[in-house]
């Protein structure tokens, strides 16, 4: 515990800030796009695979014990999934209302 804070806690804190970031960004990225693929579709094959391995990777820690690295591992598993879901997410919200 940190200042009252658990690890869990601090990370999901960090990793919903660093959503809030990047959505606009991909998002914005996805708007000017100019794939041979469509303005959404690039984003969405990029970011599917990654997006379904770091959900995976969140509840497989390299060791079995409360251990530094297990809350590091967590802590990227966890940041990398919301910019791997951000990235297949924010574009399809914009195929899906006939914007791409």
């Amino acid at each position: 515990m940190f200042l009252g804070l658990t690890a869990l806690g601090i990370i999901t804190a960090l990793s919903r800030v660093f959503d809030a970031v990047s959505s606009p960004f991909i998002a914005n990225l996805s708007d000017r796009s100019r794939s041979r693929f469509g303005r959404r579709r690039l984003f969405m094959m990029v970011g599917l695979v990654p997006f379904a391995l770091t959900s995976i990777t969140t509840f497989f820690p390299p060791d079995d014990t409360a251990t530094t690295w297990n809350i590091l591992w967590v802590a990227a598993s966890v940041l990398l999934f919301y910019f791997f879901m951000t990235l297949y997410v924010m574009p399809s919200w914009g195929l899906n209302s006939g914007a791409g």
